[in-house]
C-alpha cells in the first residue's frame, strides 16, 4: 500500500479469496495495507478459501498482507483461513526463508503495522483451518532468518489438519540450530511455529518440530 496523511484510515491490502485448481508449484501474496502519517493504518490482505487439489511439487508459500504504520492506529495484520492444500505448504529442503524463490516459504499471518514506532502486536494475523499434507512453518510476517522476535507470533493458530508442522531440513529429528532463540543472533534454519500465549490449539496427535509461544 501507499502512505497517506489522512485522518481516516489508509486504504486496505489486496486479499486473495476464493483460489482453486491444480499446480505444480504456487506462491500466494496478499497484499500490505496503507501507511498513514496522519491517522489509521490500512488493514493487510487476507488469504481464505483456497482449495487446490492436485499439487505436482508444493504450495512454497501463503504470505498475508502486513498492516499499514499508523499516526494513531495501526493498521491490523490480514489472516490466513479456510485453506486446503492435496501437498506440502512449504519446501522441505530449504532453510528458514519465507519470501526467497528457492526459500523454504510456509504460512505467514501478516504482521500489524507500527504505532509509535511499535508494532501492534495484539493486532497480528491469524492462522485457521488449514488442511495440507505438511506446513513448513507458521509465524507472522516475514522476517530475515537472522531477525525474528516476539513481534512476529501469530496471534491464533487453530483447526490445523497436517502429518507434520516444522521442516526438518537435516532429517536428524530435532530442531536445529539449537542455540536459536526468539530475539537472538542465530539465524533460524527449520521451520518451527511462534505464537502468542495462548493462541495455539491443535490436536494432542499433531507435535511441532519446534513451538516458540510469547
Amino acid at each position: 500500500g501507499g502512505t497517506s496523511a489522512s485522518s481516516k484510515s489508509a486504504g486496505a491490502g489486496g486479499g486473495i479469496d476464493g483460489v482453486s485448481g491444480a499446480v505444480d508449484t504456487a506462491t500466494l501474496i496478499a497484499g500490505s495495507g496503507g501507511k498513514n502519517t496522519g491517522g489509521a493504518g490500512g488493514a493487510g490482505g487476507a488469504i481464505r478459501r483456497i482449495d487446490i487439489d492436485v499439487v505436482g511439487t508444493f504450495v512454497r508459500a501463503l504470505l498475508a498482507g502486513n498492516g499499514g504504520d499508523g499516526a494513531t492506529r495501526a493498521g491490523a495484520g490480514g489472516s490466513v483461513s479456510s485453506v486446503s492444500v492435496a501437498g506440502d505448504i512449504g519446501d522441505f529442503t530449504h532453510n528458514f526463508d519465507l519470501t526467497g524463490a528457492s526459500g523454504m516459504g510456509g504460512i505467514a499471518a501478516g504482521q500489524a503495522g507500527k504505532v509509535g514506532g511499535n508494532v501492534a502486536v495484539t493486532k497480528n494475523g491469524s492462522i485457521t483451518s488449514i488442511t495440507a499434507t505438511r506446513i513448513a512453518t507458521m509465524i507472522a510476517g516475514t522476517p530475515a532468518a537472522n531477525g525474528i522476535g516476539t513481534a512476529n507470533a501469530v496471534l491464533k493458530i487453530a483447526k490445523i489438519t497436517a502429518d507434520a508442522i516444522g521442516a526438518d531440513v537435516n532429517g536428524d529429528g530435532d530442531f536445529d540450530p539449537a542455540g536459536f532463540a526468539v530475539g537472538g543472533a542465530i539465524a533460524a534454519e527449520d521451520g518451527f511455529i511462534l505464537v502468542r500465549a495462548g493462541g495455539l490449539t491443535l490436536a494432542a496427535t499433531l507435535v511441532p518440530l519446534k513451538t516458540f509461544t510469547v
